[in-house]
């Protein structure tokens, strides 16, 4: 959530625990996401 907000960013890939369902996300899409959220900041 940013500032009590949430967004919903299409297209992420990651791999999901069939036992827990944890996302775990790439190093990649873990920078295209924080990008994603500065351009939502600004």
């Amino acid at each position: 959530m940013i500032e009590g907000k949430a967004y919903i960013i299409k297209g992420v890939k990651a791999e999901v625990c069939v036992q827990c369902g944890e996302r775990m996300y790439s190093l990649d899409e873990m920078q295209r996401i924080e990008e994603v959220r500065e351009k939502i900041k600004t």
